[in-house]
């Protein structure tokens, strides 16, 4: 005991030195995310790209305005008909770093500068356990805080909340193995259990599971090395040596784990419950494979803007941002430097591993013997994709490297060898420098020279690699072009940041700078690098712009208030763009029928999309009140002459035997023209000239007129160009307005085309058009409509056709984003119908709605009815078209009125004249109780994807109420691991002071 104390005694002062040191470290990494986050504190501006302003912004407003109402944030009827907020973890409630937002709206932009802030100070915390110098630290923390993936996921909030607890978890983990005596050991123990379950609750799941083989390898590392070179406390034998490691071994690969998924168990087990009901079950592993990391994509290292431009500029890489690979120039250099003189003791080898490993690893289907398979084959990791994440861990074992290198080279304990290795890398990389242009030069040479040869080079190499972005051959050399010209800076910057990296070592080494300007400049230097990589890949913006309703949420907003009886009655809107659409205006209150999850569930989804392919009553159904149509966008997917178009997704795919309802857009428009975005399919056998399909546009006043879609003339077989029927096909192919390179089921490779259309419909005032309809004359063959456009005599007097039936709907607001109607037809949320047609499989149950099913007189039902309600159910014919039995008319029933509508319950009084089924149009979830009159009764899953009860004649009391018990039993299980972690920390803390 006594040397122990002697040992504490003789470090205090340089303990004290080490500190006053760590001031300026720890001031440099502060002043680094201030200056980054400039234009909050000086412009008063956030930042929203991608999925940042798309979807966390809006649903962490949400859930944090619940909670500053004082009610916990389990649901929300403000997405999909419904949605349970909590359990989607990307949400990041329990995750402190969030709670900022308990103070008020504003503060949002303090978590991504807090995060920047926990990494840096984390990983600097961890080199210095380490034994790496103050300065080192620093750069060790720029580059984990503000590296590619940091970088490229700035947009995915929760998944770089959690990988900012990798290095709290090891630091724990390290203070552990060096504390003298059990308890102490097992009180750092719980602290990295602790650190660890901030992981599980950020929450992406995948932060956890990337960090959990660093940390197991880690703990397996350092469990055989001797922590002590002093003899034991009891013992000095060799024996006693290996328990007392194996021991430790054992706890800390268990009992941090445990203890982080006990306290997580409040987040992950309404997760679980959530992603059991989500398609990513099911989702294969193409979708497991996608967003790899392209070998090509390690450019990025050097000159990280090559495939990823900023906003503005070429993206042709296969993936997007996801494969964003940087350390920082200087880093790059300076981690290279323990990897060749291989200073002894220094953990090289280990880190080394993990970055080969990790980037192995992101390669995925890039290599041939990759991991993916096996990895992906792990409870957790299956549901999961973007193996280019993984990089986050080279980036980590990077950052370690870079601090080595340069405290290693600080030291100046330099062998001749190391020296000469030392020189060798340096000249290696100036030799890089310079290959560069001569490289550059090269390309651009042999693509303007040989542009043939270039095209099957270009295809063989890059093109035919898995990628999601859609690229073409021109696009390809397009940007060659424009990055390799020897006039753009870009390739300079890059050129010359490498050369001053090593010229800056080489310096060091020549002895022309002092220690503190070699080391001062190094950290100036990685800052200012960092922070301009990350300038150009976010986009600050005024913070009114996510705080603030949008013009048409005001308005739709307004006229919600405006009606008393709104919730009932249908307040929701929709989006016709097939897109995600941003949940902007979720925070404010206005419900959107479609939204944006990453655990979206199936039925919700599948109902939205049927929403898209038919024109049906889905949305009356939905209760949705206003349609949202896109008007001339800049971020609409495609345009042709104002035709807005998704080129993935046609608006109607019409047949010579296609039903009347899939081949007819309704709208009322004045007009001059019509224009289309067509395409042929099956239409190999048809000559040059003739008709294929008509266009057949109705007027208000009943007259109509008939335009032909002659093959070879106004449009062509889309797949005109892929080499078995292009030595078929009989007709020629007009000038196509659009195409795009894809590989079809047959595995072949060419350009699909659209063909653009312009019809007159008259030579001078406008014409009132009323509906247009696509017929097919040519048996089996296809007529692909991808997009149509109404014209008047301006071009803002342009309106983009839909599958919605616009002459049921009322033109309500129109600015330059979209154009908002008002159904006349949207049903209410609650209503009661007589009869319930049963099936037992759900596609079935969809297709009867798709087909036109009166839902003000019958529902859907799957799985079994109350017996008492056996006569009220009939059982679903194969055929969704068949008529079924007559129902009870829906306006002899009663009614329902509405008593209390909150986020988690809703209380109905209805009153029956006749037993019927209650319908209400929100979510069906597991979580759900209802009661009737105080009884509890059974929920059944109407209409797809929605409740309904069962009620005998009389007055009724119908409440519904959101009580998981996924989110109780978790909430259980995190408080009995939190109550038993303080106890037993609190036990070990007061046992130790006693002896």
């Amino acid at each position: 005991m006594s040397g122990m104390v002697e040992r504490v005694a003789a470090r205090a002062p340089e303990r004290t030195r080490a500190w006053q040191d760590d001031w300026w470290g720890v001031g440099a990494l502060v002043l680094t995310a201030l200056v980054l986050f400039a234009p909050v504190w000086v412009q008063g501006k956030v930042w929203i790209d991608g999925d940042l302003g798309d979807f966390y912004w809006p649903t962490l407003l949400t859930a944090f305005a619940s909670l500053r109402q004082g009610q916990w944030p389990l649901w929300t009827p403000a997405m999909f008909g419904g949605f349970p907020l909590f359990a989607d973890g990307s949400v990041g409630t329990l995750f402190p770093l969030n709670w900022v937002l308990l103070v008020s709206p504003a503060a949002l932009m303090l978590i991504p500068f807090g995060r920047t802030l926990l990494a840096g100070l984390g990983m600097y915390l961890f080199l210095r356990t380490l034994k790496v110098g103050p300065l080192g630290a620093t750069v060790g923390g720029l580059v984990f805080a503000l590296n590619g993936f940091a970088v490229a996921h700035f947009s995915h909030i929760d998944l770089n909340n959690g990988t900012a607890m990798l290095p709290y978890t090891l630091w724990a983990i390290e203070r552990s193995r060096a504390a003298l005596g059990w308890r102490r050991q097992a009180l750092w123990l719980l602290v990295a259990g602790l650190a660890h379950a901030l992981a599980w609750v950020s929450l992406h799941p995948m932060a956890p599971l990337m960090i959990l083989p660093v940390y197991v390898g880690w703990v397996v590392y350092r469990g055989f090395q001797d922590p002590h070179p002093d003899p034991l406390p009891r013992g000095d034998g060799v024996g006693v040596r290996v328990r007392f490691r194996s021991r430790w071994l054992l706890a800390a690969l268990t009992l941090p784990l445990a203890l982080a998924l006990g306290l997580a168990a409040a987040q992950i087990t309404p997760m679980l419950e959530l992603g059991g009901l989500s398609p990513r079950q099911t989702a294969g592993a193409r979708f497991n494979g996608s967003f790899s990391l392209p070998p090509y994509d390690l450019i990025g290292l050097v000159w990280p803007s090559f495939f990823h431009s900023p906003p503005g500029g070429p993206q042709w890489g296969l993936w997007n941002l996801e494969t964003l690979v940087y350390l920082g120039t200087l880093p790059l250099v300076l981690a290279l430097v323990p990897l060749v003189v291989w200073p002894r003791g220094r953990h090289v080898g280990f880190f080394a591993v993990t970055a080969l490993l990790a980037l192995w690893t992101a390669f995925a289907v890039y290599v041939p013997f990759g991991p993916q398979p096996l990895l992906y084959a792990l409870p957790g990791f299956n549901v999961l994709r973007a193996p280019a994440r993984f990089f986050y861990l080279a980036a980590f074992a990077g950052a370690y490297l870079a601090a080595l290198g340069l405290d290693w080279l600080g030291e100046k304990e330099w062998s001749d060898r190391q020296r000469r290795r030392l020189g060798w890398l340096l000249q290696s990389l100036t030799l890089l420098a310079m290959l560069i242009p001569i490289l550059a030069v090269a390309v651009l040479l042999f693509v303007n020279l040989v542009p043939r040869q270039a095209e099957r080079a270009i295809w063989a190499f890059y093109l035919n690699l898995p990628h999601g972005t859609p690229l073409r051959y021109e696009d390809v050399v397009f940007a060659l072009r424009e990055k390799l010209n020897p006039l753009h800076l870009e390739m300079w910057k890059s050129v010359g940041l490498l050369l001053v990296s090593v010229g800056l070592v080489w310096a060091w080494l020549r002895g022309w700078l002092s220690a503190r300007a070699f080391s001062l400049t190094a950290v100036l230097l990685t800052a200012l690098d960092l922070v301009y990589l990350a300038n150009h890949y976010v986009t600050p913006v005024p913070l009114g712009r996510v705080l603030e309703p949008r013009p048409m949420a005001e308005a739709m907003l307004q006229d919600r208030a405006a009606r008393p009886t709104a919730t009932l009655n249908g307040d929701r809107f929709f989006h016709t763009k097939p897109a995600d659409p941003p949940l902007t205006d979720l925070p404010h209150g206005l419900p959107d029928f479609h939204g944006q999850s990453s655990l979206n569930m199936a039925r919700p989804a599948a109902y939205i999309a049927a929403s898209f392919q038919t024109e049906t009553r889905l949305l009356d159904l939905a209760s949705v009140r206003y349609l949202l149509v896109p008007n001339n966008l800049p971020d609409t997917r495609r345009w042709a002459n104002g035709v807005a178009f998704d080129r993935d997704q046609p608006l109607t795919v019409v047949e010579a035997d296609t039903p009347d309802y899939l081949k007819t857009f309704r709208v009322t428009a004045p007009a001059r023209d019509l224009r289309l975005m067509v395409a042929l399919g099956q239409a190999v056998a048809i000559p040059q000239g003739e008709t294929v399909a008509e266009l057949v546009v109705t007027g208000r006043d009943r007259v109509t007129k008939n335009f032909p879609l002659r093959a070879g003339i106004e449009a062509a077989e889309w797949a005109y160009d892929r080499p078995d029927v292009k030595a078929q096909v009989r007709h020629d192919k007009p000038a196509p307005a659009y195409t795009w390179n894809i590989r079809d089921e047959t595995g072949q490779q060419f350009d699909r085309a659209l063909f653009y259309v312009e019809l007159p419909l008259t030579d001078f005032a406008p014409w009132d058009v009323d509906s247009v309809q696509v017929r097919v004359v040519q048996p089996g063959v296809q007529a692909l409509v991808f997009g149509a456009a109404l014209v008047g005599s301006t071009a803002p007097e342009l309106v983009n056709l839909t599958r919605y039936d616009l002459t049921r709907y009322s033109p309500f607001y129109t600015d330059a984003e979209a154009r908002v109607y008002v159904s006349q037809t949207t049903g209410p949320r609650a209503f009661l119908v007589g009869q319930a047609v049963r099936y037992d499989q759900r596609w079935q149950a969809l297709d009867r709605l798709t087909a036109g099913l009166d839902t003000r007189q019958t529902m859907t039902l799957e799985g079994m009815a109350p017996a008492e309600a056996a006569s009220l159910v009939v059982t679903g014919p194969p055929d969704p078209r068949q008529p079924l039995p007559p129902a009870p008319n829906p306006a002899g029933l009663g009614r329902v009125t509405l008593v209390e509508d909150e986020s988690q319950r809703m209380t109905l009084q209805a009153e029956t004249t006749a037993p019927a089924f209650l319908v209400l149009s929100d979510t069906y979830y597991p979580g759900w109780r209802a009661t009737v009159d105080g009884l509890p009764a059974p929920i059944l899953l109407a209409n797809y994807t929605f409740r309904a009860v069962y009620l005998p004649p009389g007055a009724h009391t119908v409440i519904f109420a959101f009580e998981p018990t996924s989110v109780r039993l978790g909430m259980l299980i995190s408080l009995a691991t939190l109550l038993g972690m303080l106890g037993v920390g609190l036990v070990l803390f007061l046992y130790r002071g006693i002896s």
